[in-house]
């Protein structure tokens, strides 16, 4: 049998934009129809007891991260809201040798990092 918990998100105001039944892996789409707000409240409930409360800031001024988690809910897309963040590396290649050099290529790792429940897990992603 599969596990199903309720989540409700309303607008500050107490607005409703979603209600329903979901299981683990649903997709949702809040609100259902109009325009977000700027910040989004949600209760994530499982047999009638409130198991989350959170409180995400949509606003541009938000820090809205694509595939961040918040709580029980990961954000897949942002429609019109910026999610994405620009990253500009800058390389300074000096030759100290006394041959010529030629750069073919350039190689970076760049280490990744999420925080789950309070604990820094890293991952090198290349």
């Amino acid at each position: 049998a599969t596990h199903t918990s309720r989540i409700t998100c309303y607008t500050e105001n107490g607005n409703i934009v979603l209600a329903r039944d979901v299981s683990v892996g649903d997709f949702i789409v809040v609100p259902e129809s109009g325009t977000l707000s700027d910040i989004l409240m949600c209760d994530l409930s499982s047999n009638g007891k409130k198991r989350q409360a959170l409180k995400i800031d949509t606003s541009n001024n938000g820090d809205l991260n694509l595939k961040g988690i918040y709580g029980g809910l990961q954000l897949e897309s942002c429609g019109d809201k910026n999610c994405l963040k620009s990253v500009e590396y800058a390389y300074s290649i000096q030759n100290i040798g006394k041959s010529l050099l030629d750069v073919i290529s350039i190689e970076r790792t760049v280490l990744k990092q999420e925080v789950v429940k309070g604990v820094s897990q890293e991952e090198e992603v290349t």
